[in-house]
């Protein structure tokens, strides 16, 4: 069962919101509540669990990629939500994978529940079609970073559309997915460094400003 606090934090999540919690606590008190140690895997891109899961606590990362080529898609938080996407898809396996970086609390809540109560309340199907769309609309804009402008405006788009204010990416990976040159990449590197909108360490690199790295887009 959800506890009064876990209650609020669901219910001020995108799918949830202006949901009548009395009534839907019948069917959300059939899903459980798990809790997940920092570095386990929530979902796997192994296979499609068809469930989607709301973060309670903790901070969990949107991955794609392997160990050598890992990409950071996004960090999910508190009532950020996470699984809508593949929840209907016919693939057999999920799109990415979700790694607790912190101990992490969620509900996960499986296909047949998220059924019933799309069918039975229309404000909740109506909050899962106005996430999806956020989500085609984003994917539409890191699209149109990767492949128009300069080798810097294509960089400070990809930092700025990632989520995640850490990254890892290898530069060779990075430059093949950003379609330029490995010396472009470096310079453009350089310039937003000097900028003061990013810091690299070896391969780590830290998003310092947002602002400044709208500022070349």
């Amino acid at each position: 069962m959800l506890d009064e606090q876990e209650m609020r934090i669901l219910f001020s999540s995108a799918l949830f919101k202006n949901g009548n919690s009395s009534a839907m606590m019948g069917d959300l008190g059939l899903c459980k509540v798990h809790r997940y140690q920092k570095g386990t895997y929530i979902f796997s891109r192994e296979a499609n669990p068809r469930a989607l899961g709301v973060i309670l606590s903790g901070t969990a990362q949107v991955e794609k990629g392997t160990q050598d080529h890992l990409i950071v898609m996004s960090r999910l938080l508190q009532g950020d939500v996470f699984g809508a996407v593949s929840l209907y898809a016919s693939s057999e396996r999920y799109v990415t994978a979700i790694r607790a970086v912190t101990p992490v609390t969620a509900l996960i809540i499986p296909k047949r529940i998220m059924d019933k109560l799309i069918r039975t309340y229309p404000e909740i199907a109506v909050n899962y079609l106005t996430y999806l769309s956020e989500r085609i609309y984003f994917l539409n804009r890191r699209i149109d970073s990767f492949t128009g402008g300069s080798a810097v405006q294509r960089l400070a788009g990809y930092f700025l559309m990632s989520e995640a204010d850490t990254s890892g990416v290898p530069a060779a990976h990075l430059a093949s997915a950003l379609d330029i040159g490995r010396a472009s990449l470096y310079r453009a590197f350089e310039e937003l460094e000097q900028a003061g909108a990013i810091r690299r360490d070896g391969k780590l690199i830290t998003v310092l400003s947002r602002e400044k790295l709208q500022q070349y887009l």
